[in-house]
Protein backbone atom coordinates (compact mmCIF):
# COMPACT_ATOMS: atom_id res chain seq x y z
CA UNK A 1 0.00 0.00 0.00
CA UNK A 2 1.24 2.99 -0.78
CA UNK A 3 0.67 6.23 1.36
CA UNK A 4 0.05 9.76 -0.39
CA UNK A 5 0.58 12.79 0.84
CA UNK A 6 -2.21 14.66 1.67
CA UNK A 7 -2.72 18.35 3.00
CA UNK A 8 -6.21 18.72 4.92
CA UNK A 9 -7.92 21.89 5.81
CA UNK A 10 -7.38 22.41 9.40
CA UNK A 11 -10.97 24.06 9.31
CA UNK A 12 -13.71 22.12 7.05
CA UNK A 13 -16.33 24.21 8.90
CA UNK A 14 -17.13 27.45 6.34
CA UNK A 15 -16.84 24.75 3.41
CA UNK A 16 -19.19 24.09 0.96
CA UNK A 17 -18.78 20.39 -0.70
CA UNK A 18 -20.58 19.48 -3.63
CA UNK A 19 -21.69 15.42 -4.11
CA UNK A 20 -20.97 14.42 -7.95
CA UNK A 21 -23.61 11.08 -8.90
CA UNK A 22 -24.32 10.61 -5.28
CA UNK A 23 -20.11 8.88 -4.98
CA UNK A 24 -18.09 11.74 -4.84
CA UNK A 25 -17.51 14.81 -2.54
CA UNK A 26 -15.52 17.79 -4.40
CA UNK A 27 -14.18 20.33 -2.29
CA UNK A 28 -12.33 23.82 -3.07
CA UNK A 29 -8.90 23.96 -1.47
CA UNK A 30 -6.62 26.96 -1.15
CA UNK A 31 -4.35 25.72 -4.62
CA UNK A 32 -7.17 23.20 -6.06
CA UNK A 33 -9.50 20.66 -5.47
CA UNK A 34 -10.02 17.79 -3.64
CA UNK A 35 -12.36 14.78 -4.67
CA UNK A 36 -13.19 12.10 -2.00
CA UNK A 37 -14.61 8.52 -2.68
CA UNK A 38 -17.41 8.92 -0.04
CA UNK A 39 -17.75 4.61 0.17
CA UNK A 40 -14.33 4.32 0.40
CA UNK A 41 -13.45 6.82 2.80
CA UNK A 42 -16.87 5.57 4.93
CA UNK A 43 -15.15 2.17 4.74
CA UNK A 44 -12.05 3.26 6.03
CA UNK A 45 -13.47 5.39 8.70
CA UNK A 46 -15.08 2.35 10.12
CA UNK A 47 -12.09 -0.01 9.34
CA UNK A 48 -9.74 2.00 11.68
CA UNK A 49 -13.08 1.84 14.32
CA UNK A 50 -13.15 -2.02 14.40
CA UNK A 51 -9.52 -2.56 14.70
CA UNK A 52 -9.08 0.06 17.34
CA UNK A 53 -12.22 -0.80 19.61
CA UNK A 54 -11.54 -4.21 20.81
CA UNK A 55 -14.65 -3.98 22.43
CA UNK A 56 -17.28 -2.42 21.01
CA UNK A 57 -21.05 -1.42 21.67
CA UNK A 58 -23.74 -4.32 20.80
CA UNK A 59 -27.14 -4.07 20.36
CA UNK A 60 -29.56 -6.56 22.13
CA UNK A 61 -32.63 -7.24 19.51
CA UNK A 62 -35.49 -7.60 20.23
CA UNK A 63 -36.03 -10.77 18.55
CA UNK A 64 -33.26 -13.04 18.24
CA UNK A 65 -32.44 -14.16 14.23
CA UNK A 66 -31.42 -17.67 13.37
CA UNK A 67 -28.93 -18.13 10.74
CA UNK A 68 -28.86 -21.30 8.87
CA UNK A 69 -25.34 -22.72 7.44
CA UNK A 70 -23.41 -25.27 5.47
CA UNK A 71 -21.89 -27.68 7.78
CA UNK A 72 -18.34 -26.22 6.40
CA UNK A 73 -19.44 -22.85 6.77
CA UNK A 74 -21.00 -23.31 10.42
CA UNK A 75 -17.66 -25.10 11.54
CA UNK A 76 -16.18 -21.45 10.84
CA UNK A 77 -18.55 -19.33 11.87
CA UNK A 78 -17.52 -21.63 15.45
CA UNK A 79 -14.38 -20.81 15.41
CA UNK A 80 -15.05 -17.00 14.67
CA UNK A 81 -17.48 -16.30 17.65
CA UNK A 82 -14.88 -14.57 20.27
CA UNK A 83 -13.78 -12.49 17.31
CA UNK A 84 -17.29 -11.84 16.48
CA UNK A 85 -18.00 -11.25 20.13
CA UNK A 86 -15.29 -8.63 20.21
CA UNK A 87 -16.67 -6.57 17.58
CA UNK A 88 -20.29 -7.07 18.90
CA UNK A 89 -21.99 -10.09 17.59
CA UNK A 90 -23.87 -12.26 20.50
CA UNK A 91 -25.20 -15.86 19.08
CA UNK A 92 -25.63 -19.20 20.69
CA UNK A 93 -25.21 -22.05 18.38
CA UNK A 94 -28.49 -24.23 17.83
CA UNK A 95 -28.98 -27.60 16.43
CA UNK A 96 -28.50 -28.61 12.62
CA UNK A 97 -26.12 -25.82 11.60
CA UNK A 98 -27.94 -22.82 13.36
CA UNK A 99 -27.15 -19.98 14.89
CA UNK A 100 -29.14 -17.74 17.00
CA UNK A 101 -27.97 -14.02 17.03
CA UNK A 102 -28.83 -11.87 20.08
CA UNK A 103 -27.12 -9.41 19.76
CA UNK A 104 -25.17 -7.47 16.89
CA UNK A 105 -23.20 -4.33 16.45
CA UNK A 106 -25.29 -0.68 16.94
CA UNK A 107 -24.14 0.27 13.69
CA UNK A 108 -25.78 -3.14 11.91
CA UNK A 109 -29.03 -3.50 10.69
CA UNK A 110 -30.82 -7.50 11.19
CA UNK A 111 -31.79 -7.70 7.00
CA UNK A 112 -27.78 -6.76 6.81
CA UNK A 113 -27.42 -10.06 8.96
CA UNK A 114 -27.48 -13.23 6.75
CA UNK A 115 -25.09 -11.39 4.12
CA UNK A 116 -22.91 -9.73 6.93
CA UNK A 117 -21.84 -13.35 7.82
CA UNK A 118 -21.53 -14.71 4.18
CA UNK A 119 -19.11 -12.24 3.79
CA UNK A 120 -17.09 -12.90 6.61
CA UNK A 121 -17.05 -16.44 5.75
CA UNK A 122 -15.73 -15.60 2.38
CA UNK A 123 -13.31 -13.70 3.91
CA UNK A 124 -12.17 -16.34 6.12
CA UNK A 125 -12.06 -18.43 3.21
CA UNK A 126 -9.99 -16.55 0.97
CA UNK A 127 -7.87 -14.36 2.99
CA UNK A 128 -4.49 -15.33 4.21
CA UNK A 129 -3.75 -16.92 6.97
CA UNK A 130 -2.12 -13.83 8.91
CA UNK A 131 -5.93 -11.52 7.97
CA UNK A 132 -8.05 -14.16 9.48
CA UNK A 133 -6.27 -14.83 12.56
CA UNK A 134 -6.15 -11.33 13.27
CA UNK A 135 -9.31 -9.08 13.21
CA UNK A 136 -8.21 -7.39 10.15
CA UNK A 137 -10.25 -9.67 7.71
CA UNK A 138 -13.62 -8.86 10.50
CA UNK A 139 -12.84 -5.20 10.21
CA UNK A 140 -12.56 -5.28 6.47
CA UNK A 141 -15.90 -6.88 6.18
CA UNK A 142 -18.11 -4.99 8.76
CA UNK A 143 -16.57 -1.90 7.27
CA UNK A 144 -17.79 -3.16 3.65
CA UNK A 145 -20.82 -4.03 4.95
CA UNK A 146 -21.91 -0.98 7.32
CA UNK A 147 -20.17 1.38 5.08
CA UNK A 148 -22.42 4.62 3.05
CA UNK A 149 -22.97 2.95 -0.68
CA UNK A 150 -22.19 4.77 -4.09
CA UNK A 151 -25.74 6.22 -4.30
CA UNK A 152 -26.38 7.69 -1.11
CA UNK A 153 -27.41 11.15 -1.06
CA UNK A 154 -25.63 12.90 1.54
CA UNK A 155 -26.43 16.72 2.96
CA UNK A 156 -23.62 18.85 3.77
CA UNK A 157 -23.43 18.17 7.41
CA UNK A 158 -22.91 14.85 6.74
CA UNK A 159 -19.98 15.18 4.28
CA UNK A 160 -18.42 17.59 6.43
CA UNK A 161 -18.56 15.34 9.23
CA UNK A 162 -17.22 11.91 7.32
CA UNK A 163 -14.19 14.35 5.78
CA UNK A 164 -13.51 15.50 9.48
CA UNK A 165 -13.54 11.44 10.68
CA UNK A 166 -11.48 10.49 7.46
CA UNK A 167 -8.99 13.23 8.76
CA UNK A 168 -8.54 11.66 11.79
CA UNK A 169 -7.78 8.17 10.24
CA UNK A 170 -4.26 6.61 10.61
CA UNK A 171 -4.02 6.22 6.57
CA UNK A 172 -6.90 8.46 5.66
CA UNK A 173 -5.66 8.09 1.28
CA UNK A 174 -6.35 4.57 1.06
CA UNK A 175 -9.50 2.18 1.38
CA UNK A 176 -8.89 -1.46 3.29
CA UNK A 177 -9.07 -3.13 -0.08
CA UNK A 178 -5.84 -0.70 -0.89
CA UNK A 179 -7.47 1.63 -3.17
CA UNK A 180 -7.52 5.66 -3.70
CA UNK A 181 -9.77 7.55 -1.38
CA UNK A 182 -8.65 11.12 -2.71
CA UNK A 183 -7.04 12.86 -5.62
CA UNK A 184 -5.87 16.28 -5.11
CA UNK A 185 -5.92 18.86 -8.11
CA UNK A 186 -3.81 21.59 -8.00
CA UNK A 187 -5.28 24.61 -9.84
CA UNK A 188 -1.89 23.80 -12.31
CA UNK A 189 -3.58 20.28 -13.06
CA UNK A 190 -7.14 21.86 -14.25
CA UNK A 191 -5.54 24.56 -16.23
CA UNK A 192 -3.72 21.88 -18.27
CA UNK A 193 -7.03 20.70 -19.39
CA UNK A 194 -8.60 23.93 -20.73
Amino acid sequence: QQEIAVEWEKDLSNKNFLQIANQFIVYERENGISIIHQQRAHERILFEFFLQNQQTNAQQLAFAEKLTFSNADFTIVKQLKKRLEKVGFYFENLDKNEIEVTATPSEVSKENLQGIFEDLLEQEKNEENIETRSNIGVAKVLAKSMGIKTGKRLEQEEMRMLLSNLMQCKNPTICPKGNKIIINMGLTSILKQF
